[in-house]
């Protein structure tokens, strides 16, 4: 098995959430995915790569720390539930990130 996360060319998306640029942190401690339904994480690299970047929820207002997650490892939850990606202290953490919409097609960046 490779010791380095596979090479993705980089993606832009208008809908991406801001992250932090050095940690790769999702810093909002409210940021939910506003007008999707439901939104999939998937972890694309190995956890043994990085240290930190947990994907964190919350439960009663208290995080709950996704990091026992693998490589192809899915979450998927109501995209109004507030969630967050710890920093990445060491290494590099890769995700694909997809929200489900439902209605009309989405023609306005949400950040605009």
């Amino acid at each position: 098995m490779p010791s380095q996360p596979p090479s993705f060319p980089p993606l832009w998306s208008p809908t991406r959430a801001p992250a932090d640029q050095v940690s790769g942190a999702l810093l909002d401690p409210q940021h939910c995915d506003m007008g999707s339904v439901v939104t999939m994480s998937l972890l694309l690299c190995e956890p043994s790569n990085f240290t930190g970047g947990a994907f964190t929820t919350f439960r009663a207002g208290k995080p709950v720390l996704h990091d026992d997650l693998s490589c192809g490892d899915a979450i998927f939850f109501a995209s109004e539930r507030v969630h967050n990606v710890q920093a990445v202290m060491k290494g590099k953490r890769i995700s694909l990130v997809l929200e489900l919409w439902q209605g009309p097609d989405n023609v306005v960046d949400r950040h605009s």
